[in-house]
C-alpha cells in the first residue's frame, strides 16, 4: 500500500457506512475476514494471519521499546537479587500510566533470568489474610517446570499495587513483610535476607502513603510513553517486514 503525502480520500464503508480509505472500515474487515481471495487465503500462513500487536510485541529485554534506562536498572536489579548481592532492594516497583509495557518488562525479566512466573492482581488479593494464604505457598519455594523435570524458583509478579491503597485490611503491610521479612524487627533480631523470591510490584500512581511505605522496601522504576522517534522507528520496521510503503504523515498517524 503506497499513501500519498496529500489529503486522503475517504469513502464510506461498504457495509456500516462508516468513514474510512479503504472499501470496508477495519472494524468490519476483522469481522469478515472475506476479502482475502480464495487464492491469498489458501497460501496465507497463520502467522500472517496474526494481529501485528502479538506478531511484533517483545519477546525479550533487548526488543522493549522506550524506557531503555528503566530496562537496563531493572535488568541490574535481578541480576544482583540472583546473586544475593549485599544491600539489593529485596523488592522490585515499576510505575507508570496503564499499557505503555510495566507487566511486559516484568514478565520478560522473570523469563530472561530462568523464574517461573506466578502473577497475581493486586485487587484480587487486598486483605491480609488473602495475600498470605497465597504467598505462603510460594515463599521460599521452587517449582518444577513440566519441560523435562527443571527447576526453578518462583518469581511473583503483583499488578495494580495501587488498588490495595484504598480500603484493604492490612493487606500492603502483609506485602511489604513479605518482600523486607525484617521490616520492623530489632536490629538484633533481623536476619540476612534470603533473596530467593523476587517481588515485582506494578503500579500506575505512586503519591499514596502506602505505595511511599513500599517504595522504601524496592528499587523504583518510573516508566513514560515511549518516544515519538521511537514508535517511528518500531512502525517503520514492522512495515518492511510486512512488505509495505507508508509515507511519513501515515506512520505518524498510526
Amino acid at each position: 500500500m503506497n499513501v500519498k503525502n496529500s489529503n486522503f480520500a475517504y469513502n464510506n464503508c461498504l457495509t456500516c457506512s462508516n468513514k474510512t480509505i479503504l472499501r470496508q472500515c477495519a472494524r468490519c474487515l476483522s469481522k469478515n475476514p472475506s476479502f482475502l481471495s480464495d487464492k491469498n487465503k489458501k497460501t496465507r500462513s497463520k502467522s500472517a494471519c496474526s494481529l501485528w500487536v502479538e506478531k511484533y510485541a517483545p519477546n525479550n529485554i533487548d526488543s522493549i521499546v522506550g524506557n531503555k534506562l528503566s530496562v537496563t536498572k531493572a535488568k541490574n536489579w535481578i541480576k544482583n537479587y540472583k546473586s544475593k548481592k549485599e544491600n539489593t532492594k529485596p523488592g522490585l516497583l515499576i510505575v507508570g500510566s496503564p499499557g505503555i509495557g510495566k507487566t511486559t518488562l516484568a514478565k520478560i525479566l522473570l523469563k530472561e533470568f530462568n523464574y517461573e512466573t506466578v502473577e497475581f492482581n493486586a485487587s484480587d488479593i487486598r486483605n491480609q489474610k488473602l495475600l498470605k494464604e497465597n504467598f505462603k505457598n510460594i515463599i521460599g519455594k521452587i517449582s518444577i517446570t513440566s519441560m523435562m523435570g527443571v527447576k526453578k524458583k518462583i518469581g511473583i509478579i503483583m499488578d495494580e499495587v495501587d488498588g490495595m491503597s484504598s480500603g484493604d485490611k492490612g493487606g500492603m503491610s502483609e506485602l511489604i513483610s513479605f518482600i523486607n521479612p525484617n521490616k520492623g524487627l530489632r536490629k538484633n533480631k533481623k536476619k540476612p535476607l534470603q533473596y530467593n523470591n523476587p517481588i515485582i510490584c506494578i503500579s500506575n500512581e505512586d503519591f499514596d502513603k502506602k505505595i511511599n511505605d513500599l517504595k522504601k522496601e524496592c528499587e523504583v522504576l518510573k516508566f513514560q510513553k515511549p518516544k515519538r522517534s521511537e514508535l517511528y522507528d518500531l512502525v517503520s520496521k514492522i512495515c518492511e517486514n510486512e512488505k509495505l510503503k507508508i509515507e511519513d504523515e501515515m506512520i505518524f498517524k498510526i
